[in-house]
């Protein structure tokens, strides 16, 4: 078989735009991929990222979601006032908390709880039957939430004056430990308004 220059010619104009078209389309690529928008969730122990991913509606979206998992509503809001979150799902007394404290974040959607899903939760071996019991007991537990607040009404109802008990604050995940070691019973802390509780 005989080759001429001509061959060779057209089989490299044909190799060269071939490679033009590959670099052109791996840049595009690269800019698409740049040009990605990514909304930057942060998100209380995987709750609201199983149900999204569960429905299917985090399917297919305009945009990338980057999830950061958290153990309770107080981190997620100094990540958004920090500006490391573009949104987070939080509780209202948790974020009216912070918004009172003058944070420069704003509630954009909401949903309905039903408050008998709610309770203060013992150990089962525990002396604590009812409201009444808590006097004069160390409880533990995470500030300016639903459990705070819960508990801080109980104790009301039950005609408890809060400062008849100790209060320590800890982390989520400090309160579960506590509470499964019995080193303190159940959770409260000092108030939303910062007001010592000691």
């Amino acid at each position: 078989m005989c080759i001429n220059s001509q061959d060779h010619s057209i089989k490299r104009r044909l190799a060269a735009s071939l490679l033009a078209a590959a670099i052109t389309l791996s840049t595009a690529a690269a800019s698409i991929a740049a040009d990605t928008v990514v909304l930057r969730v942060g998100d209380q122990k995987g709750g609201n990222r199983s149900l999204l991913e569960i429905s299917g509606y985090a399917k297919d979206l305009p945009y990338k979601i980057e999830w950061s998992e958290f153990p309770a509503a107080a981190p997620i809001l100094e990540a958004l006032n920090a500006g490391a979150l573009d949104v987070g799902y939080t509780g209202d007394l948790s974020f009216l908390s912070v918004y009172a404290a003058g944070a420069p974040i704003k509630a954009i959607g909401g949903t309905h709880s039903d408050a008998k899903t709610q309770a203060i939760l013992v150990r089962q071996d525990s002396p604590i039957r009812s409201a009444a019991d808590l006097k004069g007991k160390r409880l533990a537990g995470t500030c300016g939430g639903w459990g705070q607040f819960l508990i801080d009404a109980t104790l009301e109802k039950a005609q408890i004056r809060l400062e008849d008990a100790t209060f320590a604050p800890l982390g989520p995940v400090d309160a579960k430990s506590r509470s499964s070691q019995a080193r303190s019973t159940p959770g409260r802390c000092g108030s939303p308004t910062s007001r010592s509780r000691h």
